[in-house]
């Protein structure tokens, strides 16, 4: 469908890095009153802030994931890390968890593969943005568009060549070992089940759509469930079998053939992130 927002751009993307950053920062000094709130913190010194990007299969993501990290790098005191493709609440769980004090997730969702946004969080600020902060945020960000347009420059890019930051890291299999203990705590709530392994006897379909969430296959299957009939767990920017959407019908009714198949007791359908 057709859409009045303007377009995101890698400009754009950079002057909204600079402004996540700079509130972001802002944020922990009102918190902490600039010193550093969790000794256990895995930011370098007391005035580093960490912040995380991911993003969901999208080959655009790559590019707007680059510009993002080099805006929020301008922001003296700011260490930026990639953590490739991942899930919006792995974001959400790596600040609440203090690997970072910010995380960005680039991703449009169930939207079509032409578009793209970002989702923002924050240790120092209960979690996600509010809408405040979202103008705040942009207020900012059209400020130091002014900064680069004196200059008469744009700034560097890596193309989709990688990810300008400081560091690459591998934070997903943290938050997959979080969401292994959270199931495996409600499950065992129940006498009944077997604690070594949960979900043993059942078998569930997982769809994820080509999308970031197909490691929850291997999650479940550590669980002990058989997921032999799940769906489309690899990650493929092309999306070959349409835009992931949990309320598409499409999707649901190859969900539902394919738990008929497997004789499956549930199904799983996740959008991209």
């Amino acid at each position: 469908g057709q859409t009045t927002l303007p377009p995101l751009t890698p400009f754009s993307a950079h002057c909204l890095g600079y402004a996540f950053a700079t509130m972001v920062l802002e944020q922990r000094e009102q918190v902490t009153g600039g010193h550093r709130s969790n000794i256990n913190s895995k930011n370098d010194d007391d005035e580093t802030i960490t912040i995380c990007i991911g993003r969901d299969p999208r080959e655009h993501g790559v590019v707007l994931a680059d510009a993002f990290a080099r805006g929020a790098a301008e922001v003296p005191n700011v260490k930026v890390v990639y953590t490739g493709i991942a899930t919006t609440p792995a974001l959400f769980e790596f600040c609440r968890s203090s690997l970072c004090d910010g995380g960005v997730m680039v991703t449009a969702s169930h939207l079509p593969g032409d578009r793209n946004g970002f989702k923002f969080f924050s240790k120092h600020a209960g979690g996600g943005f509010n809408k405040a902060q979202i103008h705040q945020m942009i207020g900012i960000a059209q400020e130091h568009s002014q900064v680069w347009f004196d200059r008469g420059a744009l700034p560097s890019t890596s193309g989709t060549n990688g990810v300008f930051c400081s560091e690459v890291v591998n934070w997903m299999p943290i938050y997959e070992e979080k969401l292994q203990q959270a199931l495996w705590k409600q499950v065992n709530s129940n006498e009944n089940v077997d604690h070594t392994l949960p979900l043993e006897g059942l078998k569930i379909v997982l769809n994820a759509g080509n999308g970031s969430g197909g490691f929850f296959r291997q999650v479940l299957e550590d669980l002990g469930a058989n997921v032999d009939g799940s769906l489309h767990t690899t990650p493929d920017s092309s999306f070959p079998n349409g835009i992931p959407n949990p309320e598409y019908d499409e999707m649901i009714q190859e969900t539902v053939s394919a738990c008929e198949d497997a004789h499956a007791d549930l199904g799983v359908l996740l959008d991209t992130d």
